[in-house]
């Protein structure tokens, strides 16, 4: 896919840096085999009708890491149909993997951790183009989630176990669909600022109640 991708975008790919090709052709390797390798290290070693949607989602994100990486490299414009091909898919079987895990009975913690993962990683390959157009401050988008996880390591109230909350379930689907209305290459900068900016607020808020959800199961606790 990232040799379809580098291709695709045109003369210029040929004539950039070697490294700069190389690193988007390995960029986009990332994310399909760190899925692949953890379902591998299932045990037994078992994949769900719906693992195949989230591994399909996996290698269609692993693709825009390869463009991603070349918009970094200055071979791409941040506001591309080749990034809006392959995001657009991508978003949406995030929401396929989860009714099919649902419709077929094989729910699974190995599956929703998968899941979970993929979208993360997804957002944070979304919001390096992004930077480009609106600026830095969205990568708190794909950053938020690892930030967490980190800010856990130091708080233990953090590594609680939260319940399932469909508005936690949209805001996260609206911060895929906020950066690749970015990513449209006829959106004007001051709309996608608004896109992005309504986005990370609704994130900012979704964590808030996170944390304070974590913090007072804990309190209660001790």
């Amino acid at each position: 896919m990232g040799a379809v991708l580098l291709a695709a975008a045109g003369d210029s790919v040929w004539t950039a840096p070697p490294t700069v090709a190389m690193t988007a052709l390995l960029a986009g390797l990332v994310l399909p085999v760190l899925a692949a390798w953890s379902v591998l290290r299932r045990s037994p070693v078992f994949l769900t009708s719906a693992d195949r949607f989230t591994l399909g989602r996996g290698v269609l994100a692993g693709g825009c890491a390869t463009l991603a990486t070349l918009v970094a490299g200055g071979i791409l414009p941040a506001q591309s149909w080749l990034i809006v091909f392959l995001a657009v898919p991508a978003a949406l079987l995030d929401a396929v993997d989860g009714w099919v895990a649902r419709r077929s009975g094989t729910c699974n913690a190995y599956g929703a951790r998968l899941d979970m993962e993929t979208d993360a990683a997804f957002l944070m390959i979304l919001s390096l183009p992004a930077a480009f157009v609106v600026g830095p401050w969205v990568l708190l988008i794909g950053a938020m989630r690892y930030l967490f996880v980190a800010a856990s390591w130091f708080r233990p109230a953090l590594s609680g176990t939260l319940e399932y909350s469909a508005f936690r379930r949209v805001v996260a689907a609206i911060q895929s669909i906020a950066l690749i209305g970015v990513l449209v290459p006829f959106v004007p900068t001051w709309l996608a600022t608004v896109f992005a900016g309504a986005a990370l607020s609704l994130l900012l808020i979704s964590f808030s109640r996170d944390i304070y959800t974590l913090e007072q199961s804990h309190a209660r606790q001790k």
